[in-house]
């Protein structure tokens, strides 16, 4: 009978834990000239997304954005007077600025939740000051699903 219980235990265990993915989001800069992201944050966190500690990876291979390796970036500042991350990045260089459990782009809910910690977002390229600025709200129009695990913004 014991043993009948602690089988039934596990069983149900298995079966309600179910299946869960961290999703990571990154910004690739596929351009040949360094970029500047700025955004402000509206509920500071480093967890989930848009984050105070963003990490900076470098892209192995040529525009293959799921081959990262994180370097060391002196770069990257975060203000907490202004609720403001700022960090410029080289050419093939990725930002990783969150992640989110179980995301998926065709959810509309989810997608409305991405931009919910920032307020504006700005990129900047460093040589021609070409700049894309973009409220919150818009934000998952620029993501593009990369794998099952991976989202990002692409300048190139």
């Amino acid at each position: 009978m014991k043993r009948l219980k602690i089988i039934s235990l596990i069983l149900i265990l298995f079966l309600v834990s179910g299946c869960s993915y961290v999703s990571d989001f990154f910004i690739y800069n596929l351009s040949n000239q360094a970029i500047t992201i700025v955004y402000t944050l509206t509920k500071p966190s480093s967890y989930g997304m848009f984050i105070t500690n963003p990490d900076v990876y470098k892209i192995n291979t040529e525009n293959e954005e799921n081959k990262l390796t994180k370097v060391e970036n002196e770069m990257v500042k975060y203000s907490s007077s202004t609720q403001t991350v700022t960090c410029t990045i080289n050419s093939k260089e990725a930002l990783r600025i969150g992640n989110e459990i179980n995301f998926t782009l065709s959810n509309y809910d989810e997608r409305k939740q991405i931009g919910e910690n920032v307020g504006q977002l700005t990129i900047t390229r460093i040589t021609t000051c070409d700049t894309l600025t973009c409220n919150g709200n818009y934000i998952y129009l620029l993501l593009s699903e990369l794998d099952d695990n991976k989202f990002g913004i692409r300048i190139e």
